[in-house]
């Protein structure tokens, strides 16, 4: 969903007044969803995220059978690769598309200290005036703050579903708080927020493991209906992004008939007054 939602800044490039209409786009019968609020899978990806690290890591982190050095080391080499020949590709291909057109594809902000800060996979942590270079990545510049929160809360003690919870809603209290009163935009409370709300639904499903059929059975129903709640919300988002999608469109073709209207009858004007008649 994210890589299709992605597809307007390669449609629209450098041209930050070319208007991206969803409904205009190919096969958008299909992926309408995707073109409009496909970039929401970043919160998707913190809880699958979320959801495997507290099933996969919290014991063995919390008996020390991993050390930090170890645990850092398995992030490391899995994502930090990739992140630095992307980031050589885009600096590159970023210059030659300088070189020929004056500006820079997409982001703007593409100079030695953000370059550093997204060498040290830290583009998005507080210390950047806006996204740079390889823009995608700054989802996982937070996980990794979140990755080392992880890690210490799960050393310090093994913690549980309620506990997952209140750092839950700690999070989605000061997120908000701090963006509104304080003008802060800290990424990494809502990385946080999703990663243990993931967290919080692989406790519920192991502590599952252990009930009787009559409770699983009960959990199973109560989780459909979320899901049926959240798939509800989500469809009435896409239908008001589609209505206001289709007003947009009927405005601009009504500006465009007016002024092609106003052209005629200048034209015309023009023609009755001109001294040859």
């Amino acid at each position: 969903s994210v890589l299709i939602w992605h597809y307007q800044n390669f449609l629209i490039g450098g041209m930050t007044n070319y208007p991206f209409v969803a409904a205009d786009q190919p096969l958008a019968w299909l992926f309408f969803p995707f073109y409009t609020i496909g970039n929401h899978g970043v919160e998707l990806f913190w809880c699958i995220s979320g959801f495997i690290f507290t099933w996969k890591y919290t014991d063995i982190i919390h008996d020390r059978r991993i050390s930090f050095g170890r645990f850092a080391w398995y992030r490391f080499s899995r994502l930090y690769p990739l992140h630095f020949v992307t980031l050589l590709a885009v600096a590159a291909l970023n210059g030659a598309y300088f070189a020929k057109h004056g500006t820079y594809f997409l982001v703007q902000i593409n100079d030695l200290k953000h370059f550093l800060l997204n060498l040290a996979f830290a583009s998005y942590w507080g210390f950047q005036a806006d996204k740079s270079f390889n823009t995608p990545v700054w989802s996982v510049s937070v996980e990794i703050l979140v990755y080392i929160f992880f890690f210490w809360m799960a050393r310090a003690r093994r913690g549980g579903f309620w506990s997952d919870i209140a750092i839950v809603l700690a999070t989605a209290i000061l997120y908000p708080l701090l963006r509104r009163y304080a003008h802060i935009k800290l990424e990494v409370l809502g990385a946080t927020m999703y990663f243990y709300i993931g967290a919080a639904v692989a406790r519920l499903h192991t502590a599952m493991q252990g009930w009787g059929p009559e409770a699983r059975r009960s959990a199973l129903w109560i989780s459909a209906g979320v899901t049926l709640i959240g798939v509800g919300l989500v469809a009435a988002q896409i239908l008001k992004i589609a209505g206001s999608s289709a007003t947009a469109v009927r405005t601009e073709d009504s500006s465009s008939a007016t002024r092609s209207e106003e052209r005629r009858v200048g034209k015309e004007c023009r023609s009755r007054w001109s001294p040859d008649h």
